[in-house]
C-alpha cells in the first residue's frame, strides 16, 4: 500500500487541510494517507483526521530531554498527546532556511531521531543533496553521510522503524533552476542508503522532490519507491484536484 504524506507547511488553514484530507481519505484503502498540517492546527485536526482514517504527522518539533522551561517550543510529548504517528525530521527547509535562527544540525537531527523512537513516533527522515554535490558526482556520498549521521544514536532494530524521504534539493520547486529527478537517480539514491544501512531495512522509502499531478504516477508506478512526500502542490486547490484525479485511478 503506497504511503502519501501531504506536508502543508504554513500554506493552508486547518479548515482547508481537513477538506483536502477528506477528499484523499475517500480513495479508500489503496493508500496510507498522512497529513502534516500547520503546527498550530495539530490538536484541532487530530480527532477529525483519525475518524477519516488519516494519520497525523508533525512538520517538526523542538528537541529537549523533557518538558520544562522551553518558551515557545513544541515538544515531542505534545505531539504524542495530540495523536501524531509521524514526525518529519531533516527537511531541507529546516536544515537550511532556518539555519540562521535554529537550523537542524546533524547532531540535532540525530537527537530528534532518538527522541521519536523513544516516544513511539515514526520519524520521516528527509535526505537529499544539493546541486553542487550532484554536479560533482557526490550525490551518493552526501546522502550516505546524512543517513549515517542521522541514525548514529539508533540500534539496527530501531533503524528499521524509520520512514525515509529522498528529497534532492536541486529538484524541489522552491530551488533556483529546479529540474525533474529521474527514477534512475532515485534508485541510485536508494541503493546508497541501503549500503549505508548495512543489514537494516527501513519501513518505507518515499520520494519528495516537486511531486505534482504530472509525475506522481511516474514515481508511484516505478516499483522503486513506497510512496511520495507531497509539498506545495498539495496545497494549491487546482493542482490538488489534478493530483486527486491521478490517484483515483491508481490500482484499478
Amino acid at each position: 500500500m503506497p504511503t502519501l504524506i501531504f506536508n502543508f507547511k504554513t500554506y493552508v488553514s486547518a479548515e482547508k487541510a481537513l477538506r483536502a484530507a477528506s477528499r484523499i481519505a475517500a480513495l479508500g484503502s489503496r493508500f496510507e494517507v498522512v497529513i502534516a498540517p500547520p503546527q498550530i492546527s495539530i490538536y484541532a485536526m487530530s480527532s477529525k483526521l483519525r475518524s477519516a482514517g488519516v494519520s497525523l504527522c508533525a512538520q517538526g518539533f523542538d528537541y529537549s530531554e523533557s518538558r520544562g522551561a522551553h518558551t515557545g517550543d513544541v515538544s515531542i510529548e505534545d505531539l504524542k498527546d495530540a495523536g501524531c504517528r509521524y514526525a518529519i525530521i531533516g527537511h531541507s527547509e529546516a536544515r537550511h532556511r532556518h539555519a540562521p535562527r535554529c537550523g537542524e544540525s546533524a547532531s540535532l537531527i540525530a537527537m530528534k531521531m532518538r527522541s521519536c523512537i523513544d516516544h513511539g513516533i515514526t520519524p520521516v527522515l528527509c535526505l537529499g543533496e544539493g546541486a553542487a554535490e550532484k554536479r560533482a558526482g557526490k550525490s551518493a556520498l552526501s546522502i550516505s553521510r546524512q543517513f549515517r549521521s542521522a541514525t548514529s544514536l539508533l540500534k539496527k532494530s530501531e533503524i528499521e522503524r524509520i520512514t525515509l524521504a529522498y528529497e534532492p534539493i536541486w529538484s524541489i520547486s522552491s530551488s533556483e533552476n529546479a529540474e525533474p529527478c529521474s527514477i534512475e537517480h532515485v534508485s541510485i539514491a536508494l541503493q546508497s542508503i541501503k549500503k549505508a544501512a548495512g543489514n537494516a531495512r527501513m519501513r518505507r522509502f518515499l520520494y519528495g522532490g516537486s511531486v505534482d499531478h504530472r509525475n506522481i504516477m511516474y514515481y508511484l508506478s516505478s516499483g522503486i519507491v513506497d510512496g511520495v512526500l507531497i509539498g506545495r502542490a498539495g496545497t494549491d486547490s487546482s493542482e490538488f484536484e489534478r493530483i486527486y484525479r491521478s490517484l483515483s485511478i491508481y490500482g484499478r
